[in-house]
């Protein structure tokens, strides 16, 4: 798009930032695998799974399609300017041979990612799996995770995430999170206590770092 723009007669280019998070990739367990050649599915297993999501979504009610996939989320950034972008820094990219015009859009690139990482919504889920990977040993009283997202969501929103203090999820929602990540196995509930599932852990580590950039930055 940038090559042969031409800043003084073609339109701006404006980039918007969004950012989608949810409670529930459907292909969380194929992409976690990736990493793993030795845990690669055949065909016949790929097909065995997509048989499986049909026949569960095909006589699935409403509530328990919101159970098991929770929440889905987007934000929208503000506007980047290509023209702003460009005039501030005396830039014309017809002009640059591709090194130089790599290293400027390198630069773009990276604002855009910074712009990308402060509107990712902050769910449920990952901010019960956060919870949990910062006490991964310890079972947890519903109500102890209730606190402890409440503290969490607390210090995300002094950090100046994308998330206001009326937007802390409420009691069920967290209830809701709790059930969905217990009908994976992701958690165990033992005694009206939850606790990680060692063999789940990188389930669990795959929905907290959706915000684990917007952690990093909380006091």
């Amino acid at each position: 798009m940038l090559r042969d723009w031409d800043i003084t007669l073609d339109r701006d280019i404006v980039f918007i930032p969004i950012g989608i998070n949810y409670d529930h990739v459907l292909e969380d367990t194929n992409l976690i695998n990736l990493l793993n050649l030795s845990t690669h599915k055949t065909k016949w297993q790929h097909s065995m799974d997509v048989f499986k999501f049909i026949r569960i979504n095909l006589f699935a009610s409403d509530e328990d399609k919101i159970r098991r996939y929770g929440y889905a989320s987007v934000n929208f950034g503000i506007p980047m300017s290509a023209k702003t972008f460009c005039t501030s820094r005396n830039i014309d990219f017809r002009h640059l041979d591709k090194a130089e015009r790599f290293v400027h859009v390198e630069t773009l690139a990276e604002e855009l990612q910074d712009a990308i990482k402060h509107v990712i919504p902050v769910l449920p889920v990952p901010l019960i799996t956060s919870v949990f990977e910062e006490n991964p040993e310890t079972p947890l009283h519903s109500t102890e995770v209730i606190e402890k997202v409440n503290t969490l969501v607390d210090n995300l929103v002094q950090s100046g995430s994308a998330m206001r203090e009326d937007e802390k999820p409420k009691h069920n929602t967290i209830a809701q999170g709790l059930a969905l990540l217990s009908d994976r196995q992701i958690l165990i509930r033992e005694n009206d206590r939850f606790r990680l599932n060692s063999k789940a852990q990188a389930l669990l580590q795959f929905y907290a770092n959706s915000i684990r950039h917007l952690r990093s930055k909380a006091p």
